[in-house]
């Protein structure tokens, strides 16, 4: 027994040693986890006042279209603390910042709702621009591409920038690679452009200047020639020889004139030389709308001869109960809905005459 209690004894006298060791240990270990624990708390705290913003949601800043449908939609600035008023109710800014783009936004009295979009061509042209000049709407703009054969890549001169409908449609073709020079005369209406393409995010692909190319020529150098060129000036035909200049052999060049007096005369300069290919197209485009409504309820006679029709032959819903005429009508409206379409009543009809030609030559006195 007393060698037992000795032989305890060293152990007890290593317990309070290890104890110790175990306490600091626990301590250390306590120590980090309360490090970790306010790293969390100050990162979490970082991550509650600069949140993150995904790729695809709207940021401060960003130009947005707030739509409201097909003629109420309006392009906005995205700012803190600023407010969207429409005739559905207010959209705070706030609302919307954060909300990935096709976000359906209730308003805050909840009587109505917008989607916010993000710009494109189609929705400048059908009213998110500030009409500075009688715009190019798409019809003539998805022509005008084709058969300029402007690709990604491609270097574009266009004169008469105007309100910038057509320069969006250039740009997004000859993007991310091409570029677009345009040409505004209008000192005012260059500058407003401007301001407009860096709005869009658009300022790496358009290049605005302010000169009258009619006079003063397009401004290319030897080897900065461009692959298609796009002239909506009101005199055409004396612009027609710095276009020369300004084409690359075997480029393209497009003119918009709304008389056809104005035809006549710019096709008397193309016939002088340098220019191949030449015709003029008119696009007329006729909109149809679509939409479904229920058919008044069918006279009694011709209900009974359809109930009493083979099944193959029958309107009637395979569902439907064949009733007794003074039980209502056989075919009730909502089995009778059935798809309208007809024109537009204020479809646009004349813009322009489209003129196309092909520089064949470097010569412009030589007849081709």
């Amino acid at each position: 027994m007393a060698d037992t209690a000795a032989a305890a004894q060293p152990n007890q006298a290593d317990t309070p040693q290890k104890a110790d060791a175990a306490g600091s240990a626990q301590e250390d270990l306590a120590g980090s986890a309360t490090a970790q624990a306010n790293g969390n708390s100050s990162q979490q705290g970082a991550m509650d006042t600069t949140p993150q913003v995904d790729d695809d949601a709207v940021k401060v800043g960003d130009l947005v279209i707030m739509y409201g449908g097909k003629q109420h939609f309006k392009a906005v600035e995205m700012k803190s603390g600023e407010v969207f008023n429409t005739k559905w109710g207010s959209f705070p800014h706030s609302s919307v910042i954060g909300k990935p783009y096709g976000s359906k936004i209730i308003c805050n009295r909840n009587k109505g709702f917008i989607h916010v979009l993000r710009p494109t061509p189609e929705l400048w042209t059908a009213g998110a621009l500030t009409h500075r000049t009688q715009i190019i709407y798409s019809t003539d703009i998805s022509l005008i591409t084709f058969l300029l054969q402007i690709r990604p890549g491609s270097r574009v001169a266009e004169a008469g920038t105007g309100s910038g409908s057509m320069s969006m449609g250039l740009c997004r073709v000859v993007a991310p690679s091409g570029h677009l020079f345009t040409f505004e005369f209008h000192e005012e209406r260059a500058e407003s452009a401007r301001k407009l393409f860096q709005q869009a995010g658009l300022q790496d692909h358009i290049t605005v200047t302010h000169r009258d190319v009619c006079a003063d020529g397009f401004g290319f150098g030897t080897g900065e020639e461009v692959d298609a060129l796009f002239l909506d000036v009101p005199s055409p035909w004396a612009a027609l020889p710095h276009a020369h200049a300004a084409l690359r052999l075997g480029g393209m060049v497009c003119t918009f004139s709304p008389c056809i007096e104005q035809v006549q005369r710019t096709c008397e300069v193309f016939h002088k030389g340098g220019f191949s290919d030449i015709e003029t197209v008119e696009c007329l485009a006729r909109a149809f709308e679509v939409h479904s409504r229920a058919l008044d309820p069918l006279p009694e006679d011709i209900a009974a001869s359809l109930m009493d029709a083979p099944a193959g032959d029958s309107a009637e819903p395979p569902d439907a109960k064949k009733r007794k005429r003074d039980d209502g009508p056989a075919f009730p409206s909502a089995a009778l809905r059935r798809v309208f379409s007809k024109p537009i009543a204020d479809a646009r009809g004349h813009t322009s005459y489209l003129t196309f030609a092909r520089k064949v030559s470097t010569d412009l006195g030589t007849p081709c």
